[in-house]
Formats: C-alpha cells, structure tokens, sequence
C-alpha cells in the first residue's frame, strides 16, 4: 500500500530520487557535492511546492502553509510577531 509522505521526509531520504538522478547525469563529483552541501530552497522552489500542493495534495495546505498577515515589522511587537510565525515551521 502507498504511505502518504511528506516532502522534508521524502528529500531526507538517503535514496535515488530525480534529482539526485539528474545530478548523476552531470557527473558524479556534482552528485556528491550536492549530497554534502545542502541549500535552503529558493523562493522559485518555494513556489513550486506551493503550486504542487495546491494541486495535488490541497488537503494538506492548511498544515504545511500559512498566509502572512499584514505585520508592521519596524515595530518591536511587529518583529516578534513576525519572526515567531517564521519559527513556527521548525
């Protein structure tokens, strides 16, 4: 039977997956440097996982996604505010 997976747990899998393929077909030094030195995601991969969601698994979008309220952020309260919604996803 399938098991529903999330995306951090997929791509904290130690397995081949498309872009560790891709990464082969350059070259295998790419590989493993991209193995080794993990990036955050871009704002363009960020998008693309809130594009994928929304269309695939939209059940889950309440859970892994929040819309940013309007925060006045050059206020103290407003940069505490701010920084524990950035906190809440770790």
């Amino acid at each position: 039977m399938f098991k529903k997976m999330s995306d951090r747990d997929y791509f904290a899998l130690d397995a081949l997956n498309n872009s560790t393929l891709s990464d082969i077909n350059r070259s295998v030094r790419f590989m493993e440097y991209r193995k080794n030195n993990k990036t955050e995601p871009t704002a363009s991969m960020q998008i693309g996982s809130l594009v994928h969601c929304l269309l695939l698994n939209p059940e889950d979008f309440d859970d892994l996604f929040i819309i940013m309220p309007k925060i006045n952020k050059r206020t103290k309260e407003g940069k505490a505010e701010h920084q524990s919604l950035l906190d809440c996803d770790q």
